[in-house]
């Protein structure tokens, strides 16, 4: 085995997230260990497929577009690997966003509310669950980022096999915090100390929480900083509304400095698993708050502070909490050493050898 394709989404560098990241960098660190990895996004032909040793699809979370490449690399009878970044919280999300539902969880308690909720979740979303499966079935081995992943794709169908857990990471040499990168403009025009600030690294979006987490933290004594790409423009004015500072998408060096100043890095999303800005925060040394929705605790353990994102009382005393007791001196040179591009690259390859 030589030659790998990854393929992505269409619009996976027009509205970059963590399987963007994901793929490029796990695509760079594949390369370094002698595969020759090629990455395309959009729809590809049989024709292509049949050119590569192997083929790596990323992403379950969009069905429509992922089973019918799935099964392209199928019919051009190539091992086929998936790479599946999901997490189930279409319940969660339910709760949280609809009134009635919110009122049933109060009336019977959040886990029967839950489970509710999952059973119409499911029948509601019948096509995509289908997609799904059907992808599922279809790879040979599929690589979720976490063990607590894993139980959210065994709800999809009983049929899992040829699962291999490769963690997310981080470039450790990019994220070093013994780089000596000025205070960003934005915060030293607008009289920020230098671990002066809270920091929220991530798009913009509903499922990140933004709005929710300014709510909650109105009033801080600290600044609240919003970096992220933001598609609408609603979300932003709501977060300045509430007291937040939005300074924009946050990249290279930019994004660097931004952790490398911030005291407390929050990622109070919906699910996260882990999330790749709260890796790359504590790996520059920030205090981290993490959802307590996700995969998070695999990867921080007892290292981070963790909030409800449906609670603005736990989103604001987890924040209290991380920055009254700063970051776990042993956490950032941990996720440095376990969690790098490198060694997800080698778990990958790990991975390859089992089906090519």
């Amino acid at each position: 085995m030589k030659r790998v394709l990854f393929v992505n989404r269409p619009d996976a560098d027009e509205r970059p997230g963590g399987d963007t990241v994901q793929m490029r960098e796990t695509a760079r660190a594949l390369r370094s260990l002698g595969l020759d990895v090629e990455e395309r996004l959009g729809p590809q032909d049989e024709g292509t497929y049949r050119q590569f040793d192997l083929v790596h699809l990323f992403n379950l979370q969009t069905p429509a577009f992922t089973v019918v490449e799935a099964e392209k690399a199928k019919r051009a009878e190539r091992p086929l690997a998936v790479s599946t970044i999901f997490w189930d919280f279409g319940a969660e999300l339910l709760i949280s966003e609809s009134r009635l539902w919110g009122r049933l969880a109060t009336l019977t308690g959040r886990p029967l509310a839950l489970r509710l909720a999952q059973r119409r979740v499911d029948a509601v979303a019948v096509a995509d669950r289908d997609q799904m499966r059907r992808i599922l079935a279809l790879a040979d081995v599929c690589l979720p980022n976490s063990e607590a992943e894993i139980p959210h794709l065994r709800h999809l169908t009983r049929d899992l096999r040829g699962v291999r857990v490769v963690p997310n990471g981080i470039d450790a040499k990019r994220f070093d915090p013994s780089r000596s990168l000025p205070l960003p403009a934005w915060a030293s025009q607008r009289g920020m100390a230098s671990r002066g600030y809270v920091l929220v690294a991530a798009r913009v979006d509903p499922h990140k929480n933004q709005v929710g987490f300014c709510r909650a933290m109105q009033g801080y004594e600290h600044p609240i900083v919003i970096g992220g790409q933001a598609e609408n423009p609603s979300l932003v004015e709501q977060c300045e509304r509430l007291g937040a500072i939005y300074v924009g998408r946050l990249t290279g060096d930019d994004l660097v400095a931004a952790y490398g100043h911030a005291k407390v890095h929050a990622l109070p999303s919906f699910r996260e698993t882990p999330g790749l800005s709260s890796l790359e925060a504590a790996a520059m040394g920030c205090a981290v708050v993490s959802t307590n929705a996700g995969s998070a605790r695999e990867f921080f353990a007892n290292d981070a502070e963790y909030c409800d994102p449906r609670s603005a009382v736990s989103m604001r005393e987890s924040v209290e909490r991380a920055w009254k007791s700063g970051p776990k001196p042993t956490l950032a040179a941990r996720v440095r050493r376990e969690y790098t591009w490198e060694a997800a690259a080698r778990a990958t390859l790990a991975a390859y050898e089992t089906i090519a």
